[in-house]
């Protein structure tokens, strides 16, 4: 119980707060974007290895690991869902052969 200004007790409010709400109804969906690793084939068989992090329409932007610029006319060979078990042991690859630092490295 709280103390009201003239020494009156008042109850809280029953229920949870809306912000509580909302954030149990955001824990409990799906995440809207996911972080997918593919690799895609041309007709010609030239390969393309991507990360691209997706919305729930499966539309995104992806950054290039191996192959060509662009492939037209591919297919998708692979395509795995990273999970954020996937995503601690990849940071902890990259921070032992590439350590934070302080300034941004264009190396």
């Amino acid at each position: 119980m709280s103390t009201a200004c003239r020494g009156e007790t008042t109850t809280p409010p029953r229920g949870r707060p809306a912000k509580q709400k909302a954030e149990k109804q955001m824990a409990n969906q799906q995440p809207t974007e996911r972080l997918v690793i593919a690799l895609h084939r041309n007709l010609g068989g030239a390969l393309q290895l991507q990360l691209a992090q997706l919305d729930a329409d499966g539309n995104g932007h992806g950054y290039r690991l191996h192959g060509p610029k662009y492939l037209a006319n591919s297919t998708t060979v692979f395509e795995r869902d990273l999970t954020k078990r996937d995503a601690q042991e990849i940071r902890q690859m990259l921070d032992a052969v590439f350590p934070p630092t302080d300034t941004p490295d264009d190396a």
